[in-house]
């Protein structure tokens, strides 16, 4: 019988020697064609009443899978596979990333015609699956398929005057009604601060509005991009650095949410 790693021979399941035998030559038809894993299939279980039907299940998928631009490189037939046998009633899949397969299946599912009519009381042809976001993510990441900054927003509202929090409100949910991902810092910190705030959550676009920028009918855009570029380059004083202001530009309030989508999509976002 089968012995686990340390040698001891794991518990049977009442098998008889033929039956054992054949589930080893199920499990060891193994090849990189499809069709040669079908041919063997038919060749090695064939006479067993039954077989063939289900054989022709896989020989039809594959043949269907060929017609879709799915050949063998793409498409394997894997005997190895076995998912929920306890209302799994077909074939099953798994999918694994060619170039990160150490992360194992992403995306798995199969025929389960009995699942649905646990629920409906009739038997219902159904294939379904489920995508592994976690480990997708997980296996993207380490493909640099991804970056992930640490904030889903796109766009800070500063606030410096308690006063004016009707103005930061109102500019934040109109940004959102144009689509864009806006959060609003809750506080009165000084404006450095706020910024910092920002660069740490890795949000690209600030916005400045305090009384002269509201006595101007004016917004001022911070592109936190273009600092942190220019900041790796400076050769100046602090005070050349605050005078320059880079990235930062002034808009009309009222073309507040056409400026900041026209920046989000020259940053890429």
């Amino acid at each position: 019988g089968y012995t686990d790693e340390s040698g001891d021979k794991i518990a049977g399941l009442g098998l008889t020697a033929p039956q054992v035998d054949q589930i080893e030559q199920f499990l060891g038809i193994q090849s990189a064609s499809r069709s040669d894993v079908v041919k063997r299939l038919h060749d090695t279980f064939g006479s067993i009443p039954g077989a063939n039907e289900e054989i022709a299940v896989l020989e039809k998928m594959s043949h269907y899978l060929d017609v879709a631009g799915y050949h063998d490189d793409r498409v394997v037939i894997d005997l190895s596979i076995a998912r929920g046998l306890a209302y799994y009633n077909g074939p099953v899949f798994e999918t694994i990333l060619l170039d990160a397969p150490q992360f194992g299946s992403v995306f798995s599912g199969g025929r389960y015609d009995d699942l649905v009519m646990r629920f409906l009381g009739e038997r219902v042809p159904a294939t379904g699956a489920s995508m592994g976001v976690d480990r997708l993510l997980a296996a993207l990441r380490a493909l640099d398929k991804v970056k992930l900054r640490k904030s889903t927003a796109d766009v800070l509202v500063t606030t410096f005057d308690p006063q004016m929090n009707d103005d930061y409100i109102a500019m934040t949910f109109e940004l959102r009604r144009a689509g864009i991902r806006t959060e609003m810092y809750f506080g009165t910190d000084r404006a450095g601060k706020q910024i910092k705030f920002a660069d740490k959550l890795e949000i690209p676009v600030v916005l400045l509005y305090g009384p002269d920028e509201k006595a101007k009918n004016v917004v001022t855009i911070k592109d936190m991009s273009v600092g942190r570029a220019r900041a790796q380059q400076l050769t100046g004083s602090r005070d050349q650095w605050l005078q320059e202001r880079p990235g930062q530009f002034e808009v009309p309030r009222q073309n507040l949410a056409a400026s900041v989508k026209e920046l989000l999509s020259k940053i890429g976002i």
